[in-house]
């Protein structure tokens, strides 16, 4: 589970849902600090508690009460920790939060790995299904067939747990406990919790091995987005976090190519909606879909639904980044290697963009006034593309 959510600082208390048991544990940087397994699974509690359809009362504070009893022994430990975050996993919780998921989004992501809830959307989702009998919980859109009959108590399991140990909000993660244990029996965890960034960049570096054809390539485009990123701050007034989504768009924008390089955009778009990478929240997934979606072709627009799903914001910070995203891609999609280099020069009214050791510079030149159309109108500034690095510039 420590290796799909970033964590960030603090502790971190994890609750991994499955059909027999409620795994409970504590994480924080050196890994799982402890970990308890309780009978008060999903499968298990409405087995033995819930015989009516749809459940009754009783049943419920039945579950609550199973729960509450289960938990109450690791209750001190947990609040004397205080947990910076909640995270939740298994399949009910997953079947659950994407009910939620559905809620907000016509299309929800492919990916719901680090969605956050709060326990009181949980609460009331849970009582809602409660009161439908199973015929009618099957047909609530986004409902997972295999686990609605496990619904209701699996939302019970999960509000009481939480509420009981101090959690208002869950963040949900597509591996649990269990594949924790199965990375370790491969070799694959080390024992400490990866920082965010890492775990971010591990997801980003193992879809460029799988799907890249040209690393060194990527991250040339990667060290041109990022110039081009930090000359122009003070126009677009983006953040380190918005950074960080153009560096991952730049090496993944061709990974597209595997499967068709005449779409390579559009089948890229959709291995990173898809891969499940860890570490990202679903509308950071998005923006970075959007990124590498329209890094060619027409521009960012709702048409593409990871792209309407953003907040308005970061569809603004989506439009400025794919811009600078082709004139990083026009520049460095020929022959070139570590020479390459740029200079930004901003004055009044004015982008300068000066290109130095290209191995096409005539072509690399041609390319990025071709390409630079949308960050000209979203800043709305002129543009001006050159040979050479003019003394003082800034690199």
């Amino acid at each position: 589970m420590t290796a799909s959510v970033a964590l960030g600082e603090g502790s971190t208390l994890l609750l991994d849902l499955g059909g027999g048991s409620l795994e409970v544990a504590l994480a924080d940087g050196t890994g799982l600090r402890w970990g308890r397994s309780l009978p008060v699974g999903a499968g298990r509690l409405t087995g033995q508690l819930v015989s009516g359809d749809p459940p009754s009362r009783s049943e419920r504070k039945a579950v609550r009460a199973a729960v509450e009893q289960a938990v109450a022994p690791l209750v001190d430990e947990v609040l004397a920790a205080n947990p910076a975050q909640c995270v939740a996993s298994g399949g009910t919780a997953g079947a659950l939060a994407r009910l939620i998921a559905a809620r907000r989004w016509s299309v929800p992501p492919a990916s719901l790995n680090q969605y956050e809830v709060t326990v009181s959307e949980l609460r009331e989702l849970t009582r809602e299904l409660a009161a439908l009998p199973l015929t009618e919980r099957l047909r609530v859109p986004a409902v997972d067939e295999r686990r609605a009959d496990l619904l209701p108590a699996g939302g019970w399991i999960l509000t009481t747990a939480a509420s009981a140990l101090g959690a208002k909000r869950l963040v949900h993660s597509e591996w649990g406990l269990r594949e924790g244990a199965v990375l370790d029996a491969l070799g694959l965890a080390d024992g400490t919790v990866p920082p965010p960034d890492r775990l971010r960049r591990g997801s980003v570096d193992r879809l460029v091995r799988a799907w890249g054809e040209d690393p060194a390539h990527v991250e040339l485009v990667a060290r041109l987005a990022h110039g081009l990123f930090d000359g122009t701050r003070e126009l677009h007034g983006l953040g380190a976090l918005e950074r960080e989504w153009l560096g991952h768009a730049a090496r993944l924008h061709e990974i597209g190519a595997r499967v068709s390089p005449a779409r390579l955009h559009k089948h890229g778009a959709y291995i990173v909606e898809n891969a499940g990478s860890r570490g990202f929240s679903p509308q950071e997934v998005g923006a970075i879909a959007s990124l590498v979606r329209f890094h060619r072709g027409k521009d960012p627009r709702p048409v593409y639904p990871p792209f309407a799903a953003l907040e308005p914001s970061v569809q603004q910070a989506c439009v400025a980044l794919t811009g600078l995203l082709r004139i990083a891609h026009a520049i460095g999609r020929g022959p070139e290697d570590d020479r390459l280099e740029l200079a930004i020069d901003l004055q009044q009214g004015r982008l300068g963009i000066r290109i130095a050791g290209s191995g096409n510079p005539d072509a690399a030149v041609a390319e990025a006034r071709l390409a630079s159309d949308l960050l000209r109108r979203t800043l709305g500034i002129e543009i001006e593309i050159v040979v050479g690095i003019p003394s003082g510039a800034s690199a």
